[in-house]
């Protein structure tokens, strides 16, 4: 085997024994010979680059601020969570509480409408009544009335002069019904001529004799016509032969 020594000439190629196969040569060390070396300075190890610490200290500034901000805000959010939570329960019971006040106020709006209506009832009923007794009571007024026009009607007739059996009427009181006529005989038992008058107080009827005359001209037909409005008007006769006088009262109704 050829070599090269350390300044790069070629050294004599080493013949292996005769009679001894390649393949089963076992390397030998080469003989050792002092060989000079080149004089080269000697090398200095270079220290390795330090690692700068910044960047690891700046990475645990940050991620102890990091941490303390979620322990504060985590404290803060707890805190927060429990203070919505009381919030939110005394919220609830408040709703709780208007709610069963709001129910009890809806019972007594309900029972108070339900005493109005029996209130507007009983007033109805009232206003009923009322109006039936203030028709009662004008009945009655209109009664007593008609009894006080009765009572003076009774005591006019009651002072009518009475005829005798010689000037008289068929009747002394005649009733009527507004604009109704009725009639009644005067008789003047007289031989020979005579008139008859008459006078009326009013105009509450309007009296006229019949043209025709019976009974041996002594009978007569007289009529007496009511107006529109009630009242009394006392017809008073009289004749031209003598005293003798009757009256009659005519009544609308």
């Amino acid at each position: 085997m050829a070599g090269m020594d350390p300044n790069g000439s070629n050294l004599p190629a080493v013949v292996p024994p005769s009679g001894v196969r390649a393949g089963n040569i076992h390397p030998v060390n080469p003989p050792m010979t002092n060989i000079p070396q080149p004089n080269t300075p000697p090398i200095s190890p270079v220290p390795p680059k330090k690692a700068s610490k910044a960047p690891i200290i700046i990475l645990s500034v940050l991620l102890g601020i990091f941490v303390i901000g979620a322990g504060v805000l985590t404290y803060f959010f707890i805190d927060r969570s429990k203070k919505w939570d009381e919030d939110k329960s005394s919220m609830e019971s408040q709703i709780e509480g208007l709610n069963k006040e709001k129910q009890t106020l809806e019972g007594t709006v309900e029972s108070k409408n339900s005493e109005i209506r029996g209130l507007e009832n009983d007033k109805n009923d009232l206003n009923s009544r009322i109006e039936s007794l203030e028709s009662d009571n004008s009945t009655l007024r209109n009664q007593i009335d008609q009894v006080g026009v009765y009572k003076d009607y009774l005591d006019r007739i009651q002072k009518l002069d009475e005829s005798d059996a010689t000037y008289y009427s068929s009747q002394n009181v005649v009733v009527l019904s507004p604009g109704e006529t009725k009639s009644f005989t005067v008789r003047y038992r007289h031989q020979g001529s005579f008139t008859l008058h008459f006078e009326s107080d009013n105009r509450v009827v309007t009296p006229k004799w019949d043209k025709d005359w019976t009974d041996d001209n002594q009978s007569c037909l007289f009529y007496v016509t009511a107006g529109s409005s009630p009242g009394a008007t006392l017809i008073t006769f009289t004749n031209n032969q003598d005293s003798r006088k009757f009256e009659v009262l005519a009544i609308v109704q």
